[in-house]
């Protein structure tokens, strides 16, 4: 590896994991319907001086995996029966849950409600009436899967 190719890896990495600090530092004291908006003004915070510093691509490296992590972390802390399932269980310490209060906990209307909440925060949905409608465009779901179809385009 060259060494301009290993500074914008490094500094991508460096970048990242100041990322992550910021991330637990802030998000323990955030609500958490403002989880997106605050997400994106941290991967900005941290990716301006990374960009000024290290360019273009170690910006896209960094974008990339914060992007990944966050929607890796939040989605499946979010989505995941068993992680939902074994959280609940494990906050209800050594008394348990018995099986209705766990579907009184978790049950499907709270499944949809919360995908929908993460889901017009984001943009990808909006409220119209009674119905749900589809944005379009490019939203904060769809930019990591757009990033990586044009990057593969090119690769």
């Amino acid at each position: 590896m060259n060494p301009a190719d290993f500074q914008i890896v490094a500094s991508a990495a460096l970048a990242f994991l100041a990322f992550i600090l910021l991330h637990i530092l802030l998000f323990r004291r955030i609500n958490h319907s403002e989880v997106v908006p605050w997400f994106l003004v941290l991967l900005v915070s941290v990716g301006a001086p990374l960009m000024v510093t290290a360019g273009p691509i170690a910006f896209i490296l960094y974008a990339l995996v914060s992007c990944e992590y966050f929607m890796g972390i939040f989605g499946l802390m979010a989505t995941s029966v068993r992680i939902r399932l074994l959280t609940e269980i494990a906050r209800s310490g050594g008394r348990g849950l018995t099986m209705p209060k766990l579907l009184k906990r978790y049950n499907r209307e709270m499944i949809v409600r919360g995908r929908l909440a993460r889901f017009m925060a984001s943009g990808d949905i909006m409220k119209s009436g009674s119905c749900y409608r589809a944005r379009g465009g490019v939203t904060f779901f769809t930019l990591p899967a757009l990033i990586l179809t044009t990057l593969k385009r090119f690769l």
